[in-house]
């Protein structure tokens, strides 16, 4: 989604700690699809495509945009999700 991240794991079980790995990486993956402006078929450019159209949109998304509200009114407007 165009930023950097490291993931840092500490367990002191390396199995433990690579299925960790595992398990994190595959829900940014799923995140990537849903909410990546970058990628064209993700669910937010689906959904941007809409143009005023009530469409459904999955949990994870309306979340996201929930709090994304939340935020923006908490700030007066200052965190802008559209942005």
């Amino acid at each position: 989604m165009g930023c950097d991240f490291r993931l840092k794991i500490y367990s002191s079980d390396p199995s433990q700690a690579q299925k960790a790995s595992q398990k994190a990486f595959e829900r940014i993956d799923q995140l990537e699809k849903i909410c990546s402006d970058y990628l064209s078929d993700s669910e937010l450019n689906r959904l941007s495509q809409t143009h005023m159209q009530w469409t459904p949109v999955s949990s994870d998304l309306w979340k996201i945009l929930a709090y994304s509200q939340k935020i923006s009114q908490q700030t007066h407007g200052a965190f802008d999700v559209t942005c």
